[in-house]
């Protein structure tokens, strides 16, 4: 999946797609639940969702650099 795809599955533009993957933005665990667990296709393997999210909470627990 492309960052334009992941994007537009999600309503994030290509850009906040990219500064997430390069930590220059840190992920909303809210809408990782709800919107990129739908668009990655994790809502049937729930492991790999919760492993996402658990991700996404551990990126906020840091300051940011």
């Amino acid at each position: 999946m492309t960052q334009a795809e992941l994007g537009g599955l999600t309503g994030y533009c290509t850009a906040s797609i990219a500064r997430l993957e390069s930590s220059a933005r840190r992920p909303d665990v809210d809408v990782v639940k709800t919107q990129f667990v739908k668009a990655l296709g994790l809502e049937h393997t729930p492991d790999l969702a919760q492993k996402l999210i658990a991700l996404a909470r551990a990126s906020r627990a840091y300051p940011h650099s």
